[in-house]
């Protein structure tokens, strides 16, 4: 079992094995189209020591989700890490880079900011994966692009993130995971816009000169 005395590696990756499971790499591939890592995928080495032998036997641990994060004195951010077939007595504070590819980081803090969002306000979408999950977020905290067919992008499109000119109900768009380091495809189901229509990020400023064109 893991404990938090004993040293974490660097994520590992393992092949897919359904839409949810991307063929995972150390240094995951930003091109084609991506799926998102689920627990089953989430996985973290562990370095054990077994009967006080001096060769380390390394063992492979899955991450089933991130349930708290602090900051060390020395100003590390460490993530309270839970193993999937253990449990919260198991729980290991992990840095960042031990858990960031497995894609529970990323779900984490959207699950503290999912705490203060509300469907009305201003940028927050309701959005659904490919595998029919549903979630909150607000896109004025997230990088966004629109979803090419087949994923490829090049100088054309590549550059084209945060056009808010894309989001309406309905449009398909890729979200990024930045721990994970992967975009992924989800469909637009409900969509509050920016200041009363969709902007292209100024929208704010548009709308006062709009008022003074009135008053004139």
């Amino acid at each position: 079992m893991p404990t938090g005395s004993r040293q974490k590696m660097s994520s590992t990756s393992t092949s897919a094995t359904s839409t949810k499971q991307p063929q995972q790499q150390s240094v995951p591939s930003r091109s084609g189209n991506k799926r998102r890592r689920t627990s089953s995928s989430s996985i973290s080495k562990h370095k054990k020591r077994k009967n006080n032998n001096a060769q380390a036997k390394e063992e492979l641990f899955q991450v089933e989700k991130i349930v708290g994060s602090k900051v060390d004195k020395s100003g590390m951010t460490l993530f309270k890490t839970r193993w999937k077939g253990y449990t919260a007595a198991d729980d290991t504070w992990e840095p960042l880079q031990n858990v960031a590819e497995t894609g529970h980081v990323d779900r984490y803090l959207r699950s503290l900011r999912l705490k203060h969002l509300t469907p009305t306000q201003p940028g927050v979408a309701t959005i659904q994966y490919d595998d029919g999950e549903l979630s909150m977020v607000d896109l004025k905290q997230e990088q966004f692009r629109k979803f090419v067919v087949g994923g490829v992008y090049d100088s054309s499109n590549e550059g084209s993130v945060n056009d808010w000119g894309i989001v309406r109900e309905g449009a398909t768009i890729e979200l990024f995971w930045p721990n994970a380091d992967l975009w992924f495809e989800c469909t637009v189901v409900k969509y509050c816009p920016l200041f009363g229509s969709t902007v292209d990020g100024d929208g704010d400023e548009n709308k006062k000169k709009k008022k003074k064109k009135k008053k004139k």
